[in-house]
Formats: C-alpha cells, structure tokens, sequence
C-alpha cells in the first residue's frame, strides 16, 4: 500500500508541475504531423488536394488550412506573410522557400521545415517528399525562410534581433531589388516591418507610392487638399498635396484618389515620367514592349522608362501596364530614375 501512495505522489507531483505546451507549440506539432501523412501523394501543377495531387504551394495552403490556420495560394503571396527567420533559427513549421528551380522570375518553389535539418514539400519528380535542407540539389536554390506561426515577442526577437537600417531579413544581397532597398532605406524614404523585414512582395499603395516619391522629391504642399478621399490627418495627405501640386498627379475624373488601392506599373510610368521629366526620347528607337503598342494610353510614358533603362520589362518581352506593383518594383524603378 506504501509503494502504491508513493508511486501516486510522484506521478501526481510530475504532473503537477509539467510545462503545459504554448499554443504555437502545439500548432507546430499540428502542421509537422498533417504534412507528413500526405507523403507520397502524387505532384500536379495547380493541384490543392490529396485526390488530385499537390503542386508546391497547393499542398503548403492545404496542410495550414488543416491545422487552423489561413494562407495565400501561391508561393510568391505565401513568402509575402509572416516574419523572416534565419536558416539556423528555424523551428518545425516555419516555410522554407527557393528560387530559380525552374525557368521563372520570383519564388518558385516552398516547403515546411519539419525539423532535423528536413523540410517536406511537393516535389515534381516524387510527389510529396522529405529533404534535407542541405541536400545537393535543394541547397543550391534556398532563398528564405518566413515564420507564419505567431510567437510571443520574446521569442520573435531571439529568433530574429534588430538589424542595422537597410538590411532586412527577407531582402538578401542577391535579391534584384536589394540595392535599391537597402540605399533608399538609409535615406529615410522607405522603411520595412517589425522584425527587420521589407514584405517586397507586397503590392504597395497609391498613398504609399505618394509618400516614397516625395520624401525623396521634398516638394512643397498647398493647405488646400483637393481629393474628398484623403483625410487630411492620413499620413500620405501632404505627400499626395505635394505631387498634386506639381502636377505630378491628378487623381480620377470622379474628384477622388483611392490612396488604399494599388498602383499599376502603368500609374507608376506615369508618375515618375512626370516627376522626373523623362518624356524626351524617341521611342522607336528603342524595342517596343508587346503588349503595350503605340495606340496605348501610357504608351510614351512606359516606353521612356525603356529608354531611360529604368525597366526591361519581363522576359516574354512584356511590361504588364495593368499588373500590381509590388513594394521592391516600386522601390527599384524609383531608385534607377533618380540615379
């Protein structure tokens, strides 16, 4: 009866003071345990389920949404969520992602590190399979790491500490835009995210683009706001005044400004066109972007930055007027026009 009161007192104690697992533990274990049950299921680009296949980023979508959690569809929105986190920091469940593994600007491929030095991820010769992050072919083309699994404040900072202004976790020195990030940072003109990371890939703002161009013009604003749309105690209301004023911008024929929607390449043309007067040039002179032809409306403007070798474009020869422009789009082309 003794042995039986003893065994229970410890066992009650152990219990008693055993460390409960935090809810990012627990999600972790989650995301590691549903990722390597679908092992084997075969690869089909644009597939998001186990009866059809996975592609890369179908199968990293459907393994978070299984464990609770909600992410983009695609690799190059999936690298935009989350915080960086270096190499030797990663913990089960953060996304690791490549580029250039095949013919293709940005992201092209993302993982889960399920820990051991091994991440899991749809692979187009085997379907869904576990690696080693140091395996030949795979070390090759690692970009970075992004953490999606919020974490206390304390760990964040652990895993990732402050880095000097112009460096950013999610911008190494090898990404096109790095450059122009990094110089445009320590001017004051842009700035990046808790945590020293720049989100490049995330479209950025009319009223962001206003804000960027003219802490680097620093023109002179009017009291007078002309747009009903922009509260004058916005962050961007003296920037927009600003460019306005110049007549760098004109808004829309209904009077307003849409400073939350995203600025086009093709409005993007147009305003540092204007603001850095680069309409001089011939265009036929230079290789003329497919699908913009001389009938198009910013046609001159986007054709200038060409000439200017602001842009070449995409390589199908393209300029994509109408496309979202992204925070390291918009960071690189201002920063060629104003050098």
């Amino acid at each position: 009866m003794k042995k039986v009161v003893v065994v229970f007192i410890v066992s009650f104690f152990l219990l008693a003071f055993q460390v409960p697992d935090t809810k990012a533990q627990s999600t972790r274990e989650k995301i590691v345990s549903i990722a390597k049950k679908y092992q084997g299921v075969n690869y089909k680009w644009g597939g998001v389920s186990p009866s059809t296949g996975f592609d890369c980023s179908g199968y990293t979508q459907y393994v978070f949404k299984e464990a609770g959690l909600k992410i983009p569809r695609t690799a190059d929105d999936q690298f935009a969520q989350g915080k960086a986190v270096p190499l030797n920091k990663l913990q089960p469940g953060d996304l690791v992602f490549y580029k250039n593994t095949y013919p293709s600007n940005g992201i092209t491929h993302v993982g889960i590190y399920i820990g051991n030095n091994d991440f899991i991820s749809a692979t187009s010769s085997y379907g869904i399979k576990v690696n080693p992050l140091d395996n030949v072919y795979w070390s090759k083309y690692y970009y970075a790491a992004k953490r999606i699994i919020e974490d206390d404040e304390q760990t964040i900072n652990q895993i990732a500490p402050a880095l000097p202004i112009g460096q950013f976790y999610d911008v190494p020195e090898s990404y096109f835009a790095h450059n122009a990030i990094a110089e445009l940072s320590k001017k004051g003109i842009i700035s990046g995210y808790t945590g020293s990371v720049f989100k490049p890939g995330l479209t950025i703002t009319r009223g962001q683009a206003a804000i960027m161009l003219n802490k680097e013009l620093q023109l002179p604003a009017t009291t007078e706001l002309k747009f009903d749309d922009v509260s004058p105690s916005s962050a961007a209301a003296y920037h927009i005044a600003a460019i306005e004023r110049a007549g760098i911008v004109t808004g829309y024929k209904d009077g307003s400004f849409r400073p939350n929607e995203p600025i086009t390449r093709g409005q993007m043309a147009i305003i540092l066109t204007k603001a850095y007067k680069l309409q001089n040039y011939e265009a036929q002179a230079f290789k003329q972007f497919k699908d913009v032809p001389t009938s198009f409306p910013t046609f001159t403007e986007i054709h200038a930055l060409r000439a200017h070798d602001i842009t070449q474009g995409y390589q199908d020869n393209t300029f994509r007027p109408s496309g979202k422009t992204t925070r390291a789009e918009f960071s690189a082309f201002l920063y060629r026009t104003i050098n």
